[in-house]
């Protein structure tokens, strides 16, 4: 499986500003990943913001990974990421133990204010009328530079206008200083008429080993010796554009076959659900794919083979138009039922399924899933496909009857759309399809993973018994 580097980061805590004891806001969650596996082509970022006066920083996000928020240098329990500062003899807020996003707050003994834990220790206590300092962050060197990330806020000093120094934000006390923005600092407190610091917004940050990929996109693009590094600091996407390797011309080789199709429709019916029976074959390395395309104001709720759940790939919205992609790894030979329930009740309902041999049974048999929604009469969405596997579509529209290109096999037709296309190599594909009219439509496109995605056979020597080929050795 394909890695890259990938550090998140998410906002600080704002500095509390009470009248005594004012504690130093938590560090941002810091999650860091040396090997981060790439199993989609896109990863949708969001990019946590600082927590004003008192409160806990926003949360970061990348595809399905999240980070918690500093929390506020005035909060005493529950906190994620760095915990806020304690108030006056109060035990500062508990951080997540063991540092996966960040520590706790140190108290406060007398009318100083406790320190925001950090992405790498815990705040710091009061001593006396002094504020506590604020818990170290984490150093990282993905952009080719170590930098702390994550770092807490001081405590406030009490009774008086000596601020906490905020995570890499001011250079000592004196001033109110505020988390350093994209790096997750937390606030340092301060006495109430004063103001604290406000904390710094988080970032995330990938990178990765240029050669071995294409050009991806999405956020600031910087190089350092042989890394390309993607960095975030407001929300976006990141696209992944996979490399393509060839060894002597010779591409790998897909060993996808059909097993079978079915399809249902309720015709008027007004009903929750449908079921029909599908047919699983007895060939090696199989996998279930049930397409449910909608046109109408529901949604699904659930897809089931023989009682036991699909798992749901893709989907995408727009208006009442729909598409879903559910998959089931090896499910059981023989005849069994499909069941999908909606949220409510529908008509003219057209769901298919479709089984295949030779697909991965490793972890992942589906991989970079792509959406696409609009208005246009002809529609012609794009998909990368990096292993020569086959592509999968499923699209729900408003009425417009569509017509596939050559090569790709429909399943269903006229508004409500599966199909699968089989002379696939890899690259990047436009999949195109021709309206008879301009209607909202919704797409989801993605590439079923071959058993064999590595060169199987060259001139007769297969990889099993060949140890070089030409000077080439295994990698």
């Amino acid at each position: 499986m394909a890695t890259m580097k990938l550090l998140m980061v998410s906002g600080g805590g704002g500095g509390s500003n009470a009248s005594y004891g004012s504690g130093g806001g938590g560090g941002g969650g810091v999650i860091y990943q040396s090997a981060f596996s790439i199993i989609t082509n896109k990863y949708y970022v969001e990019i946590g913001g600082g927590g004003a006066i008192n409160t806990g920083g926003d949360v970061t996000i990348f595809g399905p990974e999240i980070v918690y928020g500093g929390a506020g240098g005035n909060t005493a329990a529950n906190a994620y990421g760095g915990g806020g500062g304690g108030t006056n003899g109060t035990a500062g807020g508990a951080g997540k133990a063991g540092g996966a996003y960040g520590y706790a707050g140190g108290p406060s003994i007398s009318v100083g204010g406790g320190g925001g834990g950090g992405a790498g220790a815990a705040g710091g206590t009061s001593v006396g009328d002094g504020g506590g300092t604020g818990g170290t962050g984490y150093s990282c060197d993905i952009t080719g530079t170590a930098l702390i990330y994550g770092e807490g806020g001081g405590g406030g000093y009490g009774g008086a206008c000596a601020a906490g120094v905020g995570g890499r934000g001011a250079t000592g006390p004196g001033t109110v200083g505020s988390g350093l923005t994209n790096r997750g600092g937390g606030g340092g407190g301060n006495y109430y008429t004063y103001g604290a610091g406000t904390g710094g917004s988080g970032v995330v940050i990938v990178s990765y080993v240029t050669s071995e990929w294409g050009t991806c996109t999405g956020g600031t693009i910087t190089t350092s010796g042989i890394y390309t590094v993607h960095t975030f600091t407001s929300n976006g996407t990141f696209t992944v554009v996979h490399a393509i390797k060839k060894i002597a011309g010779v591409a790998p080789i897909s060993s996808i076959s059909l097993d079978t199709t079915s399809l249902k429709t309720n015709g008027a019916s007004n009903l929750n659900h449908c079921t029909w029976s599908h047919t699983v074959g007895s060939g090696t390395d199989r996998v279930l794919i049930v397409f449910v395309p909608v046109s109408q104001a529901v949604t699904v709720s659930s897809v089931t083979y023989d009682g036991d759940a699909l798992s749901l790939f893709v989907s995408t919205t727009n208006g009442n138009p729909k598409a879903y992609i559910y998959y089931k790894k090896a499910p059981a030979v023989g005849a069994a039922n499909i069941v999908v329930t909606f949220s409510g009740t529908l008509q003219w309902l057209l769901a298919s399924a479709a089984s295949f041999f030779g697909v991965n049974q490793g972890t992942y048999q589906l991989t970079n899933y792509n959406t696409k929604t609009g208005t246009a009469q002809n529609r012609d969405p794009q998909l990368y496909n990096p292993y020569g596997g086959w592509i999968l579509e499923c699209m729900g529209d408003g009425g417009t009857v569509n017509t596939a290109a050559s090569g790709q096999t429909v399943i269903t037709t006229a508004n409500r759309i599966s199909s699968y296309d089989t002379g696939v190599t890899i690259g990047n594909h436009t999949q195109s399809w021709t309206g008879n009219t301009s209607m909202s439509y919704a797409w989801v496109g993605c590439s079923l993973i071959p058993t064999h995605t590595h060169l199987n056979k060259v001139a007769g020597i297969t990889g099993a018994t060949a140890k070089k080929i030409m000077g080439v050795g295994n990698r």
